[in-house]
């Protein structure tokens, strides 16, 4: 649909780029050993090391934080997007009833969504995953927050999921580099860019269409596909 927007109009603002993180290495020795004893060895020797890796920035989270799994949204997390607003320029909704309908009471998935809560602040909510299992594979389907906090979200979010069993995690965003840093620092590797975003704005309009093209300006992740 893309070349067709294109030609009434529409602009091209980029790409969402798939973001992914192996956790459990066996699957991806196996490909490049071809010794599988050698293989089999060598797996949980690479995923102990990683894992030893998180540890310390999970610890420094853990003494002002927590990760809450949750399959349902309350009122903090309008208070978070109400805090959290600010630091966008060009953000979707993502309030609490957003987040219900968008993932919680969808008729084809059944995400959770793991919470960073704030010990010291009455249990108040920093930032947030979304999160979508499918086997042994994990979709972070949203990210957002305070944006100083998302850093620390990523730190205690890596090592839960592989706790869980997970043996890949993946995210799919478009937005400020600041947030691909983050990713990429926490161990994510830019995959595919392949799914194509495009705008259109009236002339005139606030924020101008220089701005609107400027991708460091959006957060787009899976929660505003489509919409």
């Amino acid at each position: 649909a893309a070349p067709v927007l294109k030609r009434c109009g529409f602009r091209t603002l980029g790409s969402l780029t798939r973001y992914a993180r192996v956790l459990r290495h066996a699957r991806y020795m196996r490909r490049r050993i071809s010794v599988p004893v050698l293989a089999q060895v060598a797996a949980p020797i690479v995923d102990g090391a990683r894992f030893a890796g998180m540890l310390a920035p999970a610890a420094r989270a853990l003494t002002h934080l927590r990760l809450e799994w949750l399959t349902a949204t309350d009122s903090r997390f309008d208070d978070l997007w109400r805090r959290a607003l600010s630091s966008y320029d060009l953000v979707g909704e993502r309030s609490a009833s957003f987040l219900r309908w968008r993932f919680l009471e969808h008729p084809d998935e059944r995400c959770e969504i793991a919470a960073l809560v704030d010990r010291a602040s009455g249990d108040a909510i920093q930032a947030y995953a979304v999160v979508l299992r499918e086997a042994e594979f994990a979709r972070i389907r949203d990210l957002f927050g305070v944006r100083d906090h998302l850093g620390s979200l990523l730190d205690l979010l890596v090592p839960a999921l592989l706790l869980r069993g997970v043996v890949s995690a993946s995210i799919r965003f478009l937005g400020h580099s600041d947030v691909e840093a983050l990713l990429l620092d926490r161990g994510f590797a830019a995959r595919e860019t392949t799914w194509p975003v495009v705008y259109d704005c009236a002339p005139g309009s606030v924020p101008s269409a220089a701005d609107l093209g400027d991708k460091n300006r959006w957060h787009l992740t899976d929660a505003d596909e489509d919409i």
